[in-house]
């Protein structure tokens, strides 16, 4: 089957950020080289910009080699 993907952005106390949770993130499904990942449709983070945060993301039959954050 297709691989499925998710991202939750987190506080780092290990909270999710307000609307980048789970079950806020659009699935990545499918093979991608590159692949923008949103949250309710917006891939905007400049409200997270220069604070630290935490990454989790959620991997169901797929592989993660790389990932960036790019203006």
């Amino acid at each position: 089957g297709v691989g499925s993907l998710r991202v939750e952005l987190e506080d780092v106390a290990g909270q999710p950020l307000a609307g980048y949770a789970l079950g806020d993130c659009d699935p990545v499904n499918g093979n991608w080289l590159r692949h923008v990942v949103s949250w309710n449709g917006s891939s905007d983070l400049p409200a997270l910009a220069g604070q630290p945060i935490r990454m989790k993301v959620e991997m169901r039959s797929t592989k993660l080699y790389a990932f960036q954050f790019a203006p």
